[in-house]
C-alpha cells in the first residue's frame, strides 16, 4: 500500500494502478488491515482519487464507508488520510451523496476546516454550498453528528453566504 500510494503520485501510474485492479485491495486493507496498512491505503487511495475515473471506480468499490470510519475512529494519522482522501473524493458528485449518506460530512469538516476555505478560495462554491447543505439536512440525524445549537447555526451561515457570493 505505502508503494503503490508512492507511485499514485504519478498521473499515468494513477491510471495503471487502477486497471491493475489495484483499488479494491486496497479498501479491503482500509477495511480491515493493520492501523499501518489502513493509513497507507488511505493514502493511496487519496492519490488515486485525484483521478476523475478513479473517483466512480473508488467510491464503487465500497471506498467510502471504511474511509469514514477512518477518520471517525482510526489512528490519527489514518484520520487525516482519510479524511483528505474523502475530499478529493468529493469532488465528483455522486459521491457527495455517498459521503453525505454515510455520515461523513461532520467528520470531514472538523478534521481540516482549512479545506473549506481552500474550496472557497479556489471557486469551488458549489462543493461548498453543498456541504453545508447536506450537514445541515443531516443535522441530528446521523449517528455521530454532534447535535450542538452552534452546528446548525455554523452551516445555515455558510450556505446563505454561498449563495450571496454566487450571485
Amino acid at each position: 500500500a505505502v508503494s503503490l500510494r508512492n507511485l499514485a503520485v504519478n498521473a499515468d501510474n494513477k491510471v495503471t494502478i487502477a486497471a491493475a485492479g489495484a483499488i479494491e485491495p486496497l479498501v479491503a486493507l482500509a477495511r480491515g488491515g493493520s492501523e499501518g496498512a489502513k493509513e497507507a491505503a488511505a493514502a493511496a487511495l487519496w492519490n488515486l482519487a485525484v483521478n476523475a475515473d478513479n473517483k466512480v471506480t473508488i467510491a464503487a468499490a465500497g471506498a467510502i464507508e471504511p474511509l469514514v470510519a477512518l477518520v471517525r475512529g482510526g489512528s490519527e494519522r489514518a484520520k487525516e488520510e482519510a479524511a483528505v482522501a474523502l475530499w478529493v473524493l468529493a469532488l465528483n458528485a455522486d459521491n457527495q451523496v455517498k459521503i453525505a449518506l454515510a455520515g461523513g460530512l461532520w467528520p470531514m469538516m472538523m478534521m481540516h476546516i482549512g479545506f473549506l476555505l481552500f474550496l472557497l478560495l479556489n471557486g469551488h462554491l458549489l462543493t461548498l454550498y453543498l456541504y453545508a447543505a447536506a450537514a445541515k439536512a443531516l443535522y441530528g440525524a446521523a449517528q455521530g453528528t454532534p447535535t450542538a445549537p452552534w452546528f446548525s447555526k455554523w452551516t445555515t451561515n455558510i450556505t446563505l453566504f454561498v449563495e450571496f457570493l454566487a450571485m
